[in-house]
């Protein structure tokens, strides 16, 4: 088997901030993100068995293979100290690279239809935040933005049945979503050894390049069959957090938090 799963990634960024006296003191900031990944997974497999032809002839044969394990051993036999009962040798990995080379002549490696795919995501992303200060504390507070673009791709069956090289047409599926998380944090300097935090938050986990993909992987060693669906959006999440932090003077800390969450699933 011959599997490539390939990644190519590019990010672009660029942050601008300023500090201002607004509020007493406020630093704004603001920043721009350009995200661009896709990954493609292919393979192709080399299947050959005993009764495998070229020209009429066993390719075994033809290609002056070993069929058995004796074929690939390397001399000498269990290596380890525990007393089985037994032997038995050992393959050489060069061995067994010596016979895939050794038939590759005679058979093509077929290329997995069913088990190709790619995904594209495109992320133009931004945030807009401030920090103000004041005399008890400070307010972190802003949202961030996502374009998000995803295209998947994977070959179908152009009829009922399996997906094979001569029964499947390339399929791309478009889907595009905009989102808003906003946020606010209030630290609060109850003390000069203590502090009060409240959070309120959003954010988001988007699927992965395996979970778009629009079809189904088969897996013929491990015999599992699965699937993806380009229609999967993003697991959302809604929090509220509280913390209280008392710093003693020796050094360390000392914190009890709370945190609720609620997360809102599409997929």
């Amino acid at each position: 088997l011959r599997a490539v799963d390939t990644t190519n990634a590019y990010t672009g960024r660029i942050d601008v901030s300023r500090e201002t006296e607004l509020f007493g003191n406020t630093k704004f900031s603001v920043g721009l993100q350009y995200d661009n990944r896709a990954k493609k997974v292919d393979s192709s497999l080399l299947d050959i068995n005993a009764s495998s032809t070229f020209n009429g002839n066993n390719i075994f044969t033809a290609a002056g293979v070993p069929t058995t394990l004796q074929g690939v051993a390397v001399p000498g036999n269990y290596q380890g100290q525990l007393p089985l009962g037994y032997t038995f040798p050992y393959h050489g990995k060069q061995n067994i690279i010596d016979v895939v080379n050794k038939v590759q002549p005679f058979a093509p490696y077929v290329f997995e239809t069913a088990n190709f795919y790619e995904v594209r995501e495109e992320v133009l992303s931004g945030y807009a935040m401030a920090v103000t200060k004041l005399d008890w504390g400070s307010i972190v507070y802003g949202a961030r933005f996502e374009q998000v673009n995803n295209q998947a791709s994977a070959f179908r069956a152009l009829t009922p049945g399996a997906v094979t090289a001569t029964n499947s047409v390339l399929a791309t599926i478009d889907r595009s979503f905009t989102q808003v998380y906003p946020s606010v944090h209030f630290n609060w300097n109850a003390a000069p050894d203590m502090k009060v935090r409240l959070s309120f938050n959003t954010g988001a986990a988007r699927p992965d390049y395996p979970v778009l993909r629009p079809n189904f992987t088969f897996n013929d060693a491990n015999l599992t069959v699965s699937g993806g669906n380009p229609d999967a959006t993003p697991e959302k999440t809604r929090g509220v957090d509280l913390y209280w932090e008392y710093y003693p003077s020796r050094g360390g800390f000392f914190m009890v938090a709370r945190m609720v969450a609620a997360i809102i699933s599409q997929t």
